[in-house]
């Protein structure tokens, strides 16, 4: 199973960490505890350590007798598969959400390269509070999991949203995360997606879009995750779940995609999913435009919008080793792909027909993969989950040559 690093916090729910680190051991998962100075009043750093057969960690500067050279908080987060913070305060989400790091338990999780997750527990003021919530947005921006804490009675006598999670929802969570080590054939490549649509605005309230759901891309970067790769998405606005251990980077508008892509450069291979919209309108309006009686059309004057594609693909010594480009057609599929696959200089194009029933918002496809040689090979109408597994299939082939 997991090797699991458990850093408890100082919450009156830390009294539960002793039955959540024999539930983990009894699934067959190696624990190593880590306190905050504030958890040790709630539970006894001797009782983790029997229970978890292994040392309690409390402090940045506990020296391993062995090799005095390793240090804590990079031994601790390198060796772990993922770290588990149960309970979580306000206090120290606050702290990971703006990056500080001035304890053990906190530097841990900055330093830490693996999934986090969080399992909050506090009063139900303090959960509601905006700051607690924006710093909860942060942190799933970052690719955390939280685990929310359940509508109950609370230590303070109070009735509301803030009680941990129970133990069971918490070991589901920390099952539910692969570790093989095996399958982790992407860890040394890192990799840029986009997905989802743009949107152009032409007023406050009106905007230019289309009806991709962004469903591809998001299935692409799972499967690079799942497979170790360290993924960046940039999304458009969708609805979708953010994949576990994703950097996610949301934008509106193809300016704004832009921009987040060749900022996260350099990447060893881009795949480009996003629906980006072609035009943009020429001028913005800061008022919402307002019907008059007089006139009974509309004229809006549009220009056309950055070729994200085309920039990721330029020569140079950022362009990433592969790049993958995606083309929407609704007639003339692959002949119409082919063109955009040399004019944009990317290595591969994937094809597929949109229309009613097809492809946008739907859950299945069917595509084509072709590649600079010509070579064409047409992917039977599946899954879209499917698909993203092809297409990584292909990434590792073409990367690890």
């Amino acid at each position: 199973m997991a090797k699991i690093l458990l850093i408890s916090t100082g919450s009156i729910a830390a009294v539960k960490i002793p039955d959540l680190v024999s539930r983990l051991k009894e699934q067959g998962n190696e624990v190593t505890c880590v306190l905050t100075n504030s958890a040790k009043h709630f539970v006894a750093e001797d009782a983790l350590s029997y229970l978890s057969g292994k040392k309690t960690y409390t402090d940045m500067w506990q020296i391993d007798e062995e090799d005095e050279a390793k240090m804590p908080h990079i031994q601790l987060s390198r060796e772990n598969d993922i770290i588990l913070v149960a309970p979580a305060t306000a206090d120290f989400m606050a702290k990971i959400a703006n990056g500080l790091c001035d304890d053990l338990a906190s530097t841990l999780c900055i330093a830490s390269d693996k999934q986090i997750i969080f399992a909050p527990a506090m009063n139900k003021e303090m959960w509601a509070h905006p700051a607690t919530q924006r710093n909860i947005k942060t942190i799933k921006s970052y690719g955390y999991k939280i685990i929310d804490p359940q509508d109950g009675k609370l230590a303070c006598g109070e009735e509301g949203v803030g009680k941990m999670a129970d133990i069971t929802e918490i070991t589901g969570n920390v099952s539910s995360i692969p570790v093989n080590d095996e399958n982790k054939t992407l860890a040394k490549y890192s990799f840029l997606v986009t997905a989802g649509p743009t949107r152009e605005n032409i007023d406050p309230v009106r905007y230019i879009s289309n009806y991709s759901s962004g469903k591809q891309g998001y299935e692409i970067a799972e499967e690079l995750i799942v497979r170790g790769g360290k993924v960046t998405l940039i999304s458009g606005p969708t609805d979708l779940k953010t994949p576990k251990g994703i950097n996610l980077v949301k934008v509106n508008s193809a300016d704004e995609m832009l921009k987040a892509a060749m900022n996260s450069l350099p990447v060893n291979a881009a795949v480009c999913v996003a629906a980006v919209s072609d035009w943009k309108p020429e001028n913005t309006k800061n008022a919402k435009i307002k019907k008059k009686p007089e006139e009974h059309s509309f004229i809006l004057n549009l220009i056309e919008n950055p070729d994200i594609l085309t920039e990721l693909s330029r020569k140079g010594k950022n362009r990433p080793e592969l790049v993958i480009g995606f083309a929407a057609e609704t007639e003339h599929v692959v002949e119409n792909a082919m063109v955009k696959l040399e004019r944009k200089n990317c290595d591969y194009i994937i094809a597929n027909e949109v229309g009613e029933g097809k492809a946008f918002g739907e859950d299945n496809n069917e595509v084509f993969i072709i590649g600079k040689t010509g070579a064409l090979n047409k992917i039977e109408k599946t899954e879209k989950s499917h698909i993203a597994k092809i297409i990584v299939d292909l990434i590792e082939e073409k990367l690890r040559k």
